[in-house]
């Protein structure tokens, strides 16, 4: 079911394309090969919801109004609508190609996870090389369509004959006695399942089991006892049988079942597990272990166990994808109001040099073109980093050189600053023109008064806001402290 969802929202991609082949890509970005494609379908898609009505309510989630408002404040200049448009248009190319990712790369997973199977023709599983430790392989067992469970199957390595002495081998069967109880009380009442490895570490045997009654206990140490009735026990003989370069060393356990009841599926997984054990005998001196098809008249098909993360890095990516759409305007919105603060923080600095200047006689306007052109040359010379109301100056003395008149690029200057110190600074410059001033420059020098003290009280603030979010790490320290105290302490007492 998911490999039919992944196709089919790959689908998607070539159909949008084609859709999109004839749109026109108007952004200023130096685009790739590969993200030329999904820009063309970010227009194509971007012009299809401004048109269609099914679209109508969701305007507000696709376009805020305040990136408009944003943008605007940014950059004031004419061309808003195309701007508007790019910034968009961006976005959804970066969405597409987070679900064009998240989408191939799940297909990627989805395949890799099919092609890596274990199980050769003929239910056939790979036995580790000669003098390797054996394994064990986690597979779903299925009759027809029906999945029965998963097993654990052990698989034992190929074996080579091998000479052994026999007091090592009298060792190991005494590690095998104290070991093979488990969480049994004793060999004398087994009810769980038994310890029965198939090598001991610090021995070079290769072990294999042998059991009088398979159906009982089978030779990888699963107790099965439900055919058992109430009260009654069992007696089983386990042999386990030492193997080492061809010589042979079998020592007998004596064990006492006491009935467990099972259920049908724990009888069909024991009655499975001893067709295992019994093939991994048979086919011992086989590189493979063929698994059982047929047990107790099960048909029987083997298959892995399903592990598919493709849906789950499907799902993050294209979360991603849209946390980053709606993340976009929240950067957009943080770069505004940065710019306001350096707004606020530059003005007491740029009124203090316009007071320089006008006091030196320079008129209003030309001072507005020193400071500008003072700024720009600065600037290209890279000595000075981009200041806002230096950008505002300079584009304000532009607008005049254009033809604007002086009020009207004045007001248009404080307009863009958004800000009050700003919009009473144009106030004072607008009346100079209008009704003439002769207090100009006493008035320009109080206001840079105020506009200082104004900068002093906004950097204690900061600071008191620093010192604030500092309080949160102080705690912390100070209970590292008190623990690096007390602990020695009362450890001293104790003592």
């Amino acid at each position: 079911m998911a490999l039919y969802f992944y196709l089919a929202f790959l689908l998607i991609f070539p159909i949008l394309g084609f859709l999109s082949r004839g749109e026109t890509v108007f952004t200023a970005e130096k685009l790739s090969a590969v993200q030329m494609p999904f820009e063309k379908m970010a227009v194509y898609l971007f012009r299809k919801t401004e048109k269609l009505p099914l679209f109508a309510g969701h305007r507000r989630f696709l376009r805020p109004g305040a990136v408009r408002a944003d943008l605007r404040t940014l950059d004031p200049s004419r061309g808003i609508e195309v701007r508007e448009q790019c910034y968009f248009i961006r976005k959804i190319r970066y969405l597409l190609l987070f679900l064009f990712l998240a989408d191939t790369i799940a297909l990627l997973l989805w395949f890799s996870r099919k092609n890596e199977s274990v199980i050769g023709e003929g239910g056939r599983l790979a036995r580790p090389f000669y003098g390797e430790a054996g394994s064990e392989q986690e597979l779903a067992a299925e009759e027809g369509e029906n999945e029965i469970g998963t097993f654990l199957v052990p698989i034992g390595a190929q074996i080579y004959s091998s000479e052994e002495t026999k007091a090592m081998a009298d060792q190991a069967a005494d590690s095998l006695f104290q070991n093979l109880p488990g969480e049994n009380p004793s060999l004398s009442e087994v009810s769980e399942n038994l310890v029965m490895p198939s090598k001991i570490e610090g021995f070079p045997f290769q072990i294999s089991w042998e059991s009088s009654r398979y159906d009982l206990i089978d030779s990888s140490g699963n107790v099965y006892s439900e055919a058992l009735g109430d009260g009654e026990r069992a007696p089983v003989t386990l042999t386990a049988v030492m193997t080492y370069e061809g010589r042979r060393y079998r020592t007998d356990f004596n064990v006492c079942v006491t009935p467990r009841k099972l259920t049908a599926a724990e009888k069909l997984s024991r009655d499975i597990y001893a067709a295992v054990a019994e093939a991994d005998l048979d086919t011992a001196e086989s590189p493979y272990l063929t698994l059982p098809a047929m047990v107790d008249g099960h048909a029987i098909s083997w298959k892995e166990p399903e592990a598919d993360s493709s849906a789950a890095v499907f799902a993050l990516i294209a979360i991603a994808g849209l946390l980053y759409y709606r993340a976009a305007d929240r950067e957009l919105h943080s770069r505004v109001e940065k710019r306001k603060q350096q707004l606020q923080m530059d003005y007491p600095q740029m009124l203090s040099r316009l007071v320089l200047l006008v006091g030196a006689g320079t008129s209003v306007r030309s001072s507005f073109g020193r400071m500008a052109a003072d700024y720009e040359r600065r600037k290209k010379a890279g000595k000075e980093e981009t200041s806002p109301v230096y950008e505002e100056i300079l584009r304000m003395v532009r607008e005049m050189e254009s033809g604007v008149s002086e009020l009207d690029a004045y007001e248009h200057f404080g307009q863009r600053c958004g800000l009050l110190s700003y919009s009473r600074f144009c106030s004072l410059l607008s009346q100079n023109l209008r009704k003439g001033n002769r207090e100009l420059l006493s008035a320009l020098r109080q206001e840079a008064e105020e506009a200082f003290e104004n900068r002093r009280n906004i950097a204690r603030k900061m600071g008191e806001e620093a010192g604030t979010r500092l309080l949160f790490p102080m705690i912390i320290m100070l209970a590292v402290t008190m623990v690096i105290i007390i602990i020695p302490a009362y450890r001293s007492f104790t003592v």
